[in-house]
């Protein structure tokens, strides 16, 4: 996780708070945002063009968009909640918010994991089982059940991999299905293939 102090979103701030994402967390491939103001402007566009980074807005046919940008932002005032009665020495607003990424990426434990997030990032180490798993995921447009593979996911998405050859998909997790793992006769692991329309709870879901 990573925040800066800003006093609005008009593009020059946006640019700001990326050059220090990038410092800190490294330049990704592909920017998701929302569709406010200053993330549609030619001079943000042109800046990211610049840093090699693709731009898209919003998440077609995913009301829970910006569902992991929710968790953040509600996972960071927690913490600067917590840390307002007690650290009263960190006084500036800067401070509050850099003490409260120290505890955030370095101190806190995820659930069922042994290293801390900053660890996770910086190593790319696997941080859910179900990543790299075949699913059945729904598309909403035909109403049919499609084979994929999940790249990543958070609370209420996942990121899936349709086929080769395809751009990735943000399904909402109530959309999709796993496929069973079995093993087959020369004990060689083999995905076994899952039927989407099978009676309720015969599959197992991401809820």
């Amino acid at each position: 996780m990573w925040a800066t102090c800003q006093t609005g979103e008009a593009t020059a701030r946006i640019k700001r708070h990326l050059l220090s994402c990038f410092a800190v967390m490294g330049i990704p491939q592909e920017l998701k945002t929302d569709n406010g103001p200053g993330y549609c402007t030619k001079s943000l566009e042109t800046f990211l063009q610049q840093w090699g980074v693709r731009h898209s807005t919003g998440i077609p046919y995913n009301s829970q968009a910006q569902a992991i940008v929710e968790l953040a932002n509600r996972t960071l005032k927690t913490q600067l909640q917590k840390q307002k009665a007690k650290r009263r020495e960190y006084s500036t607003p800067y401070m509050q918010l850099q003490l409260a990424l120290i505890i955030l990426n370095f101190l806190n434990l995820s659930r069922d994991q042994f290293t801390t997030a900053a660890e996770q990032h910086l190593t790319g180490q696997k941080i859910n089982p179900h990543e790299g798993n075949l699913v059945w995921w729904k598309d909403v447009r035909t109403k049919t059940w499609e084979e994929g593979r999940i790249i990543t996911w958070g609370r209420g998405f996942s990121c899936i991999s349709p086929g080769e050859n395809q751009l990735p998909l943000w399904v909402p997790t109530r959309h999709l299905k796993l496929c069973r793992e079995s093993e087959s006769k020369e004990e060689e692991k083999t995905l076994e293939l899952c039927t989407p329309n099978l009676p309720d709870g015969s599959n197992e879901d991401f809820c």
